[in-house]
């Protein structure tokens, strides 16, 4: 079953990255002592990942539940590249419609389930 998790913790509040290291200590961003800064690292994007948007993670918001579909890129108007990520609604009146997020948003709407 596990432990529970402490609401008042660093990670529950959500106030940056954290990781444990190979002694077992967890470390955030931004603690007292600590030169860590962050590596940039990007949230899981293969396919059937399940994620949430950070109001449904915070509980202003019901519905917010969505699953990795695919990803792809599109070409933009300049000629680049940019990596897309397309979410399935999981829950809700649009439960099962796809839609599309680039990565940078995806990156920072959502989070894991």
């Amino acid at each position: 079953m596990g432990r529970k998790k402490d609401p008042d913790s660093w990670r529950s509040k959500g106030k940056g990255d954290c990781f444990t290291t190979k002694g077992g200590q967890v470390v955030c961003e931004g603690s007292k002592g600590m030169n860590y800064k962050p590596k940039g690292r990007s949230k899981s994007t293969k396919k059937g990942t399940r994620v949430q948007t950070r109001a449904a993670k915070k509980g202003e918001k019901t519905t917010g539940k969505f699953k990795v579909v695919d990803t792809t890129t599109k070409e933009s108007k300049k000629g680049k590249n940019i990596p897309m990520v397309k979410l399935e609604y999981l829950t809700g009146e649009k439960k099962g419609q796809v839609r599309s997020f680039t990565k940078n948003n995806y990156n920072k709407l959502f989070v894991r389930i």
